[in-house]
């Protein structure tokens, strides 16, 4: 049985990250957004575990037949997750990158989340993405908060939700700089709360 003990904890600019040891012998490291709680991060690592135990438990069909006519399960229900694209620009320019659902399962039908950047990175604007129109949804955005609601109960299949535009200062530095979502929020077609993970991702500039 694997199982996993927390390390430590680091930032770099706004972006908190987790580190983890499995039992297995093996490290790694979770992004977490700065409003989660400890439970949020002990599930995320729960899930981890999972995972590698349930590969473990595997390992004896390496290598062997299996014919079965029993139809798969169904899915088992994931979490829905709202995901950046890495993206790279050069300084003193504009990229533009896909926010996308994924897990959705047909079940969200209006979502908001704030964009973290850290310093001379700037949100220089959005449109909405092709699954959130075909939804009939619209896009507010106020400040850096994006809202993605509609005035009808449609849900937002999986795929690209929102187009964000970053903009590099002339005088920003290159490296590799972590976009982070905060405050995100998701609904269903009755406007109850429905758990999402909203994930950042990395933004490289040369």
């Amino acid at each position: 049985m694997i199982n996993a003990t927390i390390l430590g904890v680091s930032t770099v600019g706004v972006q908190v990250f987790v580190q983890y040891r499995l039992s297995a012998g093996k490290d790694g490291q979770i992004s977490v957004a700065m409003n989660s709680s400890p439970s949020d991060i002990n599930a995320l690592i729960a899930a981890i575990v999972d995972a590698a135990n349930y590969a473990e438990s595997l390992r004896p069909l390496i290598n062997t037949t299996v014919v079965t006519t029993t139809p798969p399960p169904p899915p088992t229900k994931q979490t829905p997750q709202f995901v950046a694209d890495a993206v790279s620009l050069g300084i003193g320019a504009t990229v533009t990158l896909s926010v996308n659902l994924v897990n959705g399962m047909n079940t969200i039908a209006g979502f908001q989340f704030d964009v973290v950047l850290p310093p001379l990175l700037t949100l220089a604007g959005a449109t909405i993405g092709q699954s959130s129109s075909d939804a009939g949804k619209q896009l507010t955005i106020a400040g850096n908060r994006l809202i993605v609601i509609g005035l009808n109960q449609t849900t937002i299949a999986d795929g690209e939700v929102v187009i964000l535009s970053v903009a590099a200062d002339k005088t920003l530095l290159s490296g590799n700089y972590p976009m982070t979502f905060i405050n995100g929020f998701s609904t269903d077609p009755l406007g109850t709360g429905i758990s999402a993970l909203y994930i950042g991702n990395t933004i490289k500039v040369t």
